[in-house]
């Protein structure tokens, strides 16, 4: 699970509201390997501290307006998840409903009935799956992709845990199994690794790729899915 590199050291996250003011109030005598560079942004900084470090930095950041601080913690999500929305028994997935030629996600008929299925159109919104990524699976017809917050690109689909095909398939399943909103587009936004472990600094990142993602695509309306849990 992810731990601070160093030890007797713990990882902090402080969020600035502008780069200037990140390069203005950060220690300028700090050591370069406190610095966890895959996580700091221009305006975001993520530094393995002593407590009585970091209870220092946050007496001087307590004078500037704007700044947000806490620990980075572990997030997690259960246990390896089947990534198969059906399983091998066909029995759908977990609170499935039979149909005639197939399955729907546990109540998602009342929805259906009433005619939301999150069908496509110009102002349809998008769905962002903030978990371990979305895999492979013949029931997600929607999916436009999986941007990776670990090495920042884009696949058309990755998730060796399955988590977060599982919540991809509750929501947008459109095939012997219908989800909440069989006819949704999806994009994944992995920020969990292959054992289903991310820090808050991870997550924070698969949020910047989906505001970019948002911004870049039209600014069309996006709902956020994070299932996610802290390490028990």
């Amino acid at each position: 699970m992810p731990t601070s590199s160093v030890s007797g050291l713990k990882s902090y996250i402080f969020e600035f509201p502008s780069a200037d003011s990140a390069d203005a109030n950060m220690p300028q005598q700090l050591d370069e390997s406190r610095i966890d560079k895959q996580w700091t942004t221009e305006r975001r900084k993520v530094l393995n501290l002593t407590k009585a470090e970091y209870a220092a930095l946050r007496a001087q950041l307590d004078k500037v307006d704007g700044v947000k601080y806490g620990e980075n913690r572990v997030v997690t999500v259960p246990e390896k998840t089947s990534p198969e929305i059906v399983d091998p028994q066909g029995r759908g997935a977990t609170g499935a409903k039979p149909l005639d030629d197939g399955y729907e996600v546990h109540e998602a008929n009342v929805l259906h009935a009433m005619g939301v299925r999150g069908a496509s159109s110009a102002n349809a919104p998008v769905v962002a799956i903030v978990d371990t990524g979305i895999g492979e699976n013949s029931e997600l017809k929607h999916v436009e992709g999986v941007k990776d917050a670990f090495d920042h690109k884009w696949y058309n689909r990755i998730d060796k845990h399955g988590h977060g095909t599982h919540c991809s398939g509750t929501i947008g399943a459109n095939g012997r199994v219908l989800g909440m909103a069989p006819e949704v587009h999806e994009v994944g936004f992995r920020v969990l690794d292959d054992r289903g472990y991310g820090t808050d600094a991870s997550v924070l990142q698969g949020l910047d790729d989906a505001k970019e993602y948002f911004l870049g695509h039209g600014q069309k309306p996006m709902v956020i899915s994070m299932s996610l849990g802290d390490d028990p």
